[in-house]
């Protein structure tokens, strides 16, 4: 069969397409081949040699621009401590800021002051959160306990208790404090008669005369502090 004739032929998978010589069969394997073609291996030890000097090369300049990168990070960190940076840094700040309140004060007013309203929002939603939790601030009772070194304050001293005069004693029923002698020496009294106020748990107690007679002695005044059985007054 010739080119450009009228009759086709099929050829089977093993033949190659046309344009080059139709009746070549390749059976040669690519290991075969490179065998062939580089019988010492010179080529394919150049060809490995390459990629391991290439990823050399490839590491080389990563690490050499990350140690630059690193040295002018020091550098750059080093001259923005320096005092004219610092006061120029700042006063950038203090521009932009300045300028934010302004656009502020501008858009919803002076009376904001220069602070966003959802500065305001967040503040409240925070405060609210916060109550809602019940995490606000309550103050509690506070017990102050004095150390073992902290001098007390002596117990004031009891008057001494005046001697009963002769007669019948008239006694306290219970523990207390005295909040009113209603009688005076030499006073006339008669059975029933209240001749002291007590007050004990917080009540007031009538302390009355036994009997009938005359005061001969007042033992006790308001504020004075009584025990059971001591004696108030006597009658005589």
């Amino acid at each position: 069969m010739k080119d450009g004739g009228e009759k086709w032929s099929v050829k089977s998978p093993d033949f190659v397409t046309p344009g080059i010589e139709n009746y070549i069969h390749v059976d040669e394997t690519k290991t075969a081949r490179l065998k062939r073609e580089d019988p010492y291996g010179f080529g394919i030890t150049i060809l490995a040699m390459g990629i391991v000097f290439f990823c050399l090369a490839l590491l080389y300049v990563f690490f050499r621009t990350l140690g630059m990168f690193m040295a002018h990070k020091q550098t750059l960190k080093k001259a923005g401590n320096v005092q004219p940076i610092k006061a120029a840094v700042k006063t950038g700040e203090k521009l932009v800021e300045t300028g934010h309140k302004t656009k502020v004060m501008l858009k919803d007013g002076m009376q904001t002051g220069g602070i966003d309203k959802e500065v305001y929002i967040a503040v409240i939603s925070m405060a609210l959160k916060q109550y809602q939790d019940d995490v606000h601030d309550i103050e509690s009772n506070v017990i102050t306990i004095k150390p073992h070194h902290t001098p007390v304050a002596a117990p004031a001293q009891q008057a001494p208790a005046k001697a009963a005069g002769s007669g019948t004693k008239v006694p306290a029923p219970l523990p207390g404090t005295i909040t009113e002698v209603k009688v005076k020496e030499g006073d006339t009294v008669k059975a029933g008669d209240t001749v002291v106020v007590l007050e004990a748990m917080k009540m007031q107690n009538s302390i009355e005369a036994e009997c009938s007679g005359t005061v001969t002695s007042v033992i006790v005044k308001p504020g004075d502090t009584v025990m059971e059985g001591d004696a108030l007054i006597t009658i005589g």
